[in-house]
Protein backbone atom coordinates (compact mmCIF):
# COMPACT_ATOMS: atom_id res chain seq x y z
CA UNK A 1 0.00 0.00 0.00
CA UNK A 2 1.54 3.48 -1.33
CA UNK A 3 2.24 6.00 1.80
CA UNK A 4 1.61 9.55 1.76
CA UNK A 5 4.32 11.47 1.68
CA UNK A 6 3.63 15.53 2.80
CA UNK A 7 6.09 18.52 1.98
CA UNK A 8 6.21 22.08 3.18
CA UNK A 9 4.44 24.11 -0.06
CA UNK A 10 7.45 26.75 -0.32
CA UNK A 11 11.16 26.31 1.21
CA UNK A 12 12.99 29.73 1.11
CA UNK A 13 16.70 29.27 1.81
CA UNK A 14 19.64 31.83 2.46
CA UNK A 15 20.40 34.96 3.72
CA UNK A 16 17.25 37.37 4.92
CA UNK A 17 15.30 34.51 5.02
CA UNK A 18 14.15 35.29 8.49
CA UNK A 19 13.19 38.63 7.06
CA UNK A 20 10.43 37.66 4.65
CA UNK A 21 8.74 35.73 6.96
CA UNK A 22 5.76 38.28 7.55
CA UNK A 23 5.53 38.08 3.25
CA UNK A 24 4.97 34.51 3.02
CA UNK A 25 2.00 34.64 5.73
CA UNK A 26 0.92 37.61 4.94
CA UNK A 27 -2.18 36.24 3.14
CA UNK A 28 -2.11 32.94 5.44
CA UNK A 29 -3.08 34.60 8.77
CA UNK A 30 -3.64 37.78 10.68
CA UNK A 31 -2.17 36.92 14.69
CA UNK A 32 0.23 34.14 14.42
CA UNK A 33 1.60 32.60 17.26
CA UNK A 34 5.30 32.67 17.62
CA UNK A 35 6.85 29.73 19.31
CA UNK A 36 10.67 29.38 20.22
CA UNK A 37 13.16 28.50 22.51
CA UNK A 38 14.11 31.78 24.82
CA UNK A 39 17.69 31.50 23.34
CA UNK A 40 16.52 31.63 19.75
CA UNK A 41 13.80 34.19 20.51
CA UNK A 42 16.49 36.65 21.92
CA UNK A 43 18.24 35.56 19.00
CA UNK A 44 15.99 36.41 15.72
CA UNK A 45 12.67 36.86 17.42
CA UNK A 46 12.73 40.68 17.07
CA UNK A 47 13.03 40.19 13.35
CA UNK A 48 10.63 37.81 12.79
CA UNK A 49 8.08 39.96 14.91
CA UNK A 50 8.96 42.98 12.75
CA UNK A 51 8.67 40.78 8.97
CA UNK A 52 5.57 40.34 10.52
CA UNK A 53 3.86 43.56 12.44
CA UNK A 54 4.95 45.11 8.76
CA UNK A 55 2.97 42.57 7.01
CA UNK A 56 0.00 43.57 8.99
CA UNK A 57 0.09 40.16 11.22
CA UNK A 58 0.24 40.49 15.00
CA UNK A 59 2.13 38.58 17.11
CA UNK A 60 1.71 36.50 20.47
CA UNK A 61 5.13 35.33 21.57
CA UNK A 62 5.31 31.69 23.56
CA UNK A 63 9.19 31.56 24.30
CA UNK A 64 9.00 28.78 26.72
CA UNK A 65 9.80 25.80 24.36
CA UNK A 66 11.21 23.36 25.90
CA UNK A 67 13.68 20.90 24.30
CA UNK A 68 11.93 17.33 23.56
CA UNK A 69 8.32 19.29 24.63
CA UNK A 70 6.10 17.86 27.44
CA UNK A 71 2.26 18.09 27.13
CA UNK A 72 2.26 20.35 29.59
CA UNK A 73 4.38 22.82 27.29
CA UNK A 74 1.96 21.48 24.38
CA UNK A 75 -0.99 22.67 26.98
CA UNK A 76 0.36 26.07 27.63
CA UNK A 77 1.43 27.01 24.69
CA UNK A 78 -1.99 26.15 22.72
CA UNK A 79 -3.46 28.31 26.01
CA UNK A 80 -1.65 31.31 24.71
CA UNK A 81 -2.55 30.58 21.00
CA UNK A 82 -6.42 30.64 22.56
CA UNK A 83 -6.68 34.00 24.64
CA UNK A 84 -4.63 35.60 21.86
CA UNK A 85 -7.16 34.51 18.61
CA UNK A 86 -4.72 33.44 16.66
CA UNK A 87 -5.12 32.13 13.33
CA UNK A 88 -1.81 30.84 12.38
CA UNK A 89 1.83 29.51 13.57
CA UNK A 90 5.63 30.95 13.12
CA UNK A 91 7.91 28.78 14.73
CA UNK A 92 11.41 29.54 15.24
CA UNK A 93 14.78 26.90 15.79
CA UNK A 94 14.77 23.35 15.39
CA UNK A 95 12.80 20.34 16.02
CA UNK A 96 11.39 21.48 19.39
CA UNK A 97 9.26 24.41 18.50
CA UNK A 98 8.43 23.04 15.41
CA UNK A 99 6.74 19.56 17.28
CA UNK A 100 5.45 22.20 19.40
CA UNK A 101 4.05 24.02 16.99
CA UNK A 102 2.33 20.98 15.15
CA UNK A 103 0.95 19.77 18.31
CA UNK A 104 -0.53 23.52 18.99
CA UNK A 105 -1.70 23.26 15.53
CA UNK A 106 -3.38 19.90 15.77
CA UNK A 107 -5.09 20.54 19.14
CA UNK A 108 -6.15 24.05 17.56
CA UNK A 109 -7.37 22.46 14.72
CA UNK A 110 -9.00 19.45 15.80
CA UNK A 111 -9.89 19.98 19.61
CA UNK A 112 -9.21 17.43 22.40
CA UNK A 113 -6.05 17.16 24.09
CA UNK A 114 -2.53 16.24 22.67
CA UNK A 115 -1.96 13.11 24.25
CA UNK A 116 -5.12 11.59 22.40
CA UNK A 117 -3.73 12.50 19.14
CA UNK A 118 0.18 11.02 19.87
CA UNK A 119 -1.39 7.64 22.07
CA UNK A 120 -4.77 6.83 20.19
CA UNK A 121 -5.28 8.81 16.69
CA UNK A 122 -1.38 9.01 15.38
CA UNK A 123 -0.75 8.95 11.80
CA UNK A 124 -2.14 10.92 8.85
CA UNK A 125 -5.41 9.30 9.36
CA UNK A 126 -6.04 10.50 12.81
CA UNK A 127 -6.35 13.98 12.80
CA UNK A 128 -9.04 15.01 10.46
CA UNK A 129 -8.90 18.64 10.20
CA UNK A 130 -5.66 20.11 8.64
CA UNK A 131 -3.70 22.42 10.93
CA UNK A 132 -3.64 26.06 10.70
CA UNK A 133 -0.85 27.34 8.59
CA UNK A 134 2.73 26.94 10.05
CA UNK A 135 5.95 28.64 8.78
CA UNK A 136 8.80 26.76 10.27
CA UNK A 137 11.75 29.34 10.18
Amino acid sequence: MPERFVSPAETVVGSGAVDSVGDRMADRGSRALVLATSGVFDRFGQRVRDSLTDAGIETAVFDEVRPDPTVANVEAAHELYREADCDCLVTLGGGSPIDTGKAVGVVAANGGEIREYATDRAGYEGVPEQIPPLCAV
